[in-house]
């Protein structure tokens, strides 16, 4: 397609040229293209297999798909947690084009897809999207109909989540399509398949460059409509009704991650505020569903929805997704503010006119109070940025202790986990090391002139416990979901500068696991099998002699008692038949009696119906554990489809799930959230000098999830043995 633009000069090419300026964005994610044509030139034959069982037939882990940190980047569009996700949006809103394809590859026994989408779509879409899909399906149509190509289109590849490479763009005033050719990192150069028909990479090539082509042809033909339901679009946004709305986030408890959100909203195209002085507004607090009237502090960031990029702004803040059907090719719900762990609320009120647009130069810098000679730098562990701080200054070799226990001085309220640096066992350029982490990290640090606290414990307590930087092993490989360790893989090594040890699981069994005080076993698709004999066993006896393991979703379910065993963790669906109510038994042989009368058609819609898509659950938080230190005693976290744990009377619960009005936003049917409501979340089970932590949901999901991500670095650095609350 490059190649015909650039050097065609034919009378077709010359026309688009003179009439459109074409971007091609090659979206080869370099470090997986390399990955994956590095194998295949190693692995296929010549002439190619065309059985699909041949080697150069199976891809191996992690696959081309994603990029070096595992991340999936068609999934990355709006949360932009990746610098070539960053580097893309800025280059495309330097251009905002009027139409978009995603071409993509699917799995080679499929077909070809193409626009229109399937349901649902998001609701703050105008219509024209569409009429546009309808009108460049039937091109397509028309130009695959002339190859004798098979196509489909609206069975699945919806609208609705705003993250991927067709819906961000049509967020945005495009017409954002995905256009899918079967084939795949599967396919190789040639494939035969179960239809007996062989599928070459030629023939891929043919039938993208066609429906590419035909794309082209009638957006430049059909151009002065496009180019006026592009202006339509931002002027409906402003004309749509409850222009008044506003978006309220308080961030004076974690200030840097307010700052996070800001900066991914601007980079977005969102326009946001923070509020100059205080203000005392009526507004509605995410999930209560009551109005009331509350004072925002200065600073709280205010985005109001009367903006060019109202679509996009409502559906990455909404505090609930509005969808109309059961079915989602991704997840059900998100909501940015909620995502980041921050108290946010909607108000029918516009911004008060003092609040000041939020820029990079206003991101919050911290501040160093107190005398200059004192005792201790004592640090709130509220803030995200604070466990940052803490490992930087343990990497540089700094004596650093936490409270676990809450105290006041000075008229200030300091909870668990906060952070107390001594000045006597430190070294002298303390002060700027400091300072300088003040400024970099943006947290705020208070210089005590005496560890005589006004209230609680004092900071010479035995409760203020030494720190040290743990010694982390992340395991890889199959059977782990590359885009589950690619988030903490990244998090620790680009976040926290505190790199793991790739630890692959095929080693788990033969390893020298005294090196590590945690090891992480992200989620995976088959731990189960992962985790033979040989490998539990050497997790055992290591947890036993002071290690702690954090199992992670289907991690966490094969580290159960039905499974490996390591845990006497139990599934909710393991529970004994004596201890089941006699409604819970009939409920049971009802639905297994309604079940054998179904067709199978209506089988499969009851499964998804009853399945949990990714949905935001409320927790409750142990705050008195040390998982739960400086974080608010209720969040929200992402749910997906795992089945629930269930409470026994080893071990503790850190944090569960809410035992009513569990699931707050997207879908999940009536008996599932029953069936979620107040299991745990996060369960602690003590094994000799060690510990195993199993998390029933991944805490870093995407890292767009960030607030219960705090949940996984609390482990880190206070579960370690040595130190004991």
């Amino acid at each position: 397609m490059a190649y015909q633009l650039a050097a065609g000069t034919d009378d077709r090419t010359q026309a688009i040229l003179r009439e459109a300026v074409v971007i091609v964005d090659p979206t080869l994610n370099p470090d997986g293209r390399e990955r994956y044509v590095r194998w295949y030139h190693g692995a296929a034959t010549q002439p190619p297999t065309e059985g699909w069982d041949g080697a150069e037939h199976a891809e191996p882990w992690p696959g081309g798909r994603s990029n070096h940190y595992g991340f999936d980047l068609n999934r990355d569009w709006a949360w932009l947690t990746q610098r070539e996700s960053r580097d893309r949006i800025s280059f495309y809103r330097t251009w905002m084009p009027h139409t978009h394809v995603d071409l993509h590859e699917m799995s080679p026994f499929s077909s070809y897809f193409f626009f229109p989408a399937a349901v649902p779509f998001h609701e703050s879409l105008p219509p024209e999207v569409t009429k546009w899909g309808a009108i460049y399906g039937a091109a397509n149509a028309a130009a695959l109909d002339k190859r004798g190509a098979s196509y489909y289109v609206g069975e699945n590849f919806d609208m609705f989540y705003p993250g991927y490479g067709d819906s961000w763009p049509t967020f945005n005033g495009a017409i954002g399509m995905t256009y899918e050719q079967a084939g795949s990192g599967r396919a190789g150069l040639s494939i035969k398949r179960t239809d007996g028909t062989l599928l070459t990479l030629l023939d891929r090539i043919r039938n993208h460059f066609a429906t590419s082509w035909t794309t082209i042809e009638t957006t430049v033909r059909l151009r002065q409509d496009r180019l006026r339901d592009f202006a339509g679009f931002w002027k409906s946004a402003l004309d749509l009704p409850g222009s008044t709305r506003t978006i309220l986030v308080r961030v004076d408890r974690d200030r840097p991650m307010g700052d996070r959100l800001a900066h991914v909203l601007t980079q977005n195209g969102i326009e946001v505020r923070q509020l100059s002085s205080p203000a005392t507004l009526s507004v509605r607090p995410y999930y209560e569903g009551k109005t009331e009237r509350v004072t925002f502090p200065a600073g709280t960031m205010a985005i109001q929805l009367d903006q060019p990029q109202r679509r996009l702004a409502t559906a990455l803040l909404e505090s609930k997704t509005a969808a109309r059907d059961t079915f989602f090719y991704d997840i059900s719900a998100w909501s940015l503010p909620v995502a980041y762990g921050l108290p946010a609320y909607e108000s029918d009120t516009q911004v008060p006119s003092s609040a000041a647009l939020w820029t990079t130069s206003a991101r919050f810098q911290g501040r160093l109070t107190g005398d200059t000679v004192g005792v201790a730098y004592v640090i709130s562990w509220e803030s995200y940025a604070a466990a940052k701080m803490a490992w930087s200054l343990l990497r540089n070799g700094r004596i650093v202790h936490a409270a676990t226990r809450g105290f006041t001085l000075k008229g200030r309220s300091y909870g668990a986990g906060t952070i107390v640096v001594f000045t006597s066992l430190n070294r002298d350029d303390l002060e700027g090391e400091i300072a300088e982490g003040v400024r970099r990290f943006g947290v705020d640090a208070y210089l005590a002139t005496t560890g005589l606290t006004d209230k609680g414990i004092t900071l010479g307590s035995d409760r203020v416990v030494p720190l040290r930087a743990p010694s982390v092993a992340l395991v890889t490989n199959e059977p782990i979901s590359p885009t589950d360790v690619g988030e903490i893989w990244y998090m620790l090594e680009q976040e926290f500068e505190a790199p793991p040890t790739m630890l692959q699981a095929e080693d788990l069994g033969q390893a020298r696991l005294s090196k590590y005080d945690v090891i992480i076993l992200p989620d995976g698709w088959n731990w189960r099998g992962a985790l033979d004999s040989s490998a539990t066993s050497a997790l055992r006896e290591w947890v036993k002699s002071g290690g702690v393991v954090i199992g992670i979703d289907d991690a966490a379910r094969a580290l159960a008692k039905s499974a490996a065993g390591l845990t006497p963790a139990l599934l909710l669906k393991n529970g004994k038949e004596d201890e089941k109510s006699k409604e819970e038994k009939e409920e049971e042989k009802g639905q297994k009696e309604m079940r054998r009368s179904m067709t199978r058609f209506q089988k499969e819609e009851l499964d998804r119906r009853e399945r949990i898509p990714g949905t935001i659950f409320r927790i409750v938080v142990d705050t008195t554990h040390p998982i739960g230190f400086g974080i608010p005693g209720q969040l929200y976290a992402f749910k997906g489809n795992g089945d629930p744990f269930k409470s026994v009377d080893q071990g503790h619960v850190a944090v569960r799930f809410s035992p009513d009005t569990t699931q707050v936003s997207g879908y999940s049917s009536i008996a599932r959230s029953k069936d979620v409501a107040g299991t745990p979340y996060i369960q602690e089970f003590p094994i000799g000098r060690g510990k195993v932590y199993l998390f029933a949901e991944s805490p870093t999901f995407r890292l767009l999830w960030r607030g219960p991500s705090r949940f996984l670095i609390n482990a880190l650095l206070f579960g370690p043995p040595s130190r004991t609350y």
